[in-house]
């Protein structure tokens, strides 16, 4: 008696290409020699996710077909994942800017983009098709799972702060520069039916005449607004010590950079002071060293002081040479100064 090989479901099948896509567009923009790398694994995310969302879709019994029988584009096959809440609005503006920028690709050339632009969008890009995987195929996440570096030692800012520059510039008709904010644009645009055009965007900027900022005009404004930054810090640490990495409330401007503030501390060295020795340095109490250290908010300020533990218990109170400077400095400005007077 024969017997029938069992007939894998049309789902799973797109499901493992789409992840094949994905893992080969990350080992192409981790290409050191390939020149074409970037328009390469544009195309490759694009078509991870175009496979993944018509997977979910077949899965649940939703056409991936138009009326006239061919297959969905991925424009609208990540629509269909927004409004049947397997991505949020923010999710998909990341893939459409991707899949703008692939269609330029394959049926033009796409601008020079900064890295900082492509990282952003290819990171995010893979983190929510990750998520996606574990939360609707749990048994296929070990697939995605794993650490790709990339190496870089030139210094990064993030995806706000180029669009920002790239904005600035793109006021000149027919510009390199205003030719990507179109594309990026008409993805983040994107809610079904047709791009905006290249002409039309250009009217747009041309009606808003040289005195009006271009961007608060634009929809990538309220994309940057709401959604998170990533930049890759790579640290160089010499033997014996540690990174620490501040994350900080930045300045409340939409593309302000983000910052990474890195300290490489050898705790003697950098805070070298007691409050005694201050105090015989200044000629005044230690009571009186204590409460002006307290009073002028030196003290748990990174730049003047450091607390070290001495005990399971207790620690001991040390600080830099800026923090003798300024307060020499304070008592000269102001040589009545009382730091026990309310």
């Amino acid at each position: 008696m024969s017997t029938r090989k069992k007939t894998k479901r049309k789902y799973l099948i797109y499901l493992e290409r789409s992840i094949n896509a994905l893992l080969s567009a990350i080992d192409r923009i981790n290409s050191v020699h390939d020149i074409y790398k970037i328009e390469e694994s544009l195309i490759l995310i694009t078509n991870a996710w175009e496979l993944i969302s018509k997977a979910i879709l077949l899965r649940d019994k939703t056409t991936i077909e138009y009326q006239d029988g061919r297959s969905i584009s991925a424009e609208d096959a990540i629509l269909k994942l927004v409004t049947s809440n397997y991505l949020k609005d923010n999710q998909a503006q990341h893939i459409q800017q991707i899949i703008s920028l692939r269609n330029a690709a394959i049926h033009s050339i796409v601008p020079q983009t900064p890295l900082e632009i492509i990282f952003h969008l290819e990171f995010y890009a893979v983190k929510f098709f990750k998520d996606l995987v574990i939360s609707e195929f749990p048994a296929y996440s070990k697939r995605c799972s794993g650490n790709f570096l990339s190496i870089s030692f030139d210094t990064f800012t993030t995806y706000a702060d180029k669009v920002q520059k790239l904005i600035s510039k793109s006021k000149r008709r027919g510009s390199k520069e205003q030719e990507l904010v179109w594309l990026l644009e008409r993805g983040i645009r994107f809610n079904g039916g047709q791009y905006i055009v290249q002409n039309k965007f250009e009217e747009e900027i041309k009606n808003l005449g040289r005195k009006k900022r271009l961007y608060p005009h634009l929809k990538i404004s309220d994309f940057i607004k709401n959604a998170n930054m990533v930049v890759v810090v790579p640290v160089q640490a010499p033997k014996g010590y540690t990174a620490d990495i501040n994350l900080r409330k930045g300045k409340n401007k939409a593309g302000s950079a983000l910052p990474v503030m890195i300290k490489k501390t050898e705790i003697e060295d950098d805070y070298p002071y007691l409050n005694y020795e201050i105090a015989n340095i200044i000629g005044r109490s230690r009571q009186f060293t204590a409460k002006s250290i307290n009073k002028l908010g030196l003290k748990g300020n990174d730049i003047f002081h450091q607390a070290v533990r001495s005990s399971k218990n207790s620690k001991v109170n040390r600080y830099s040479q800026k923090a003798v400077d300024f307060l020499k400095d304070h008592l000269v400005k102001d040589p009545k100064f009382n730091p026990f007077k309310k």
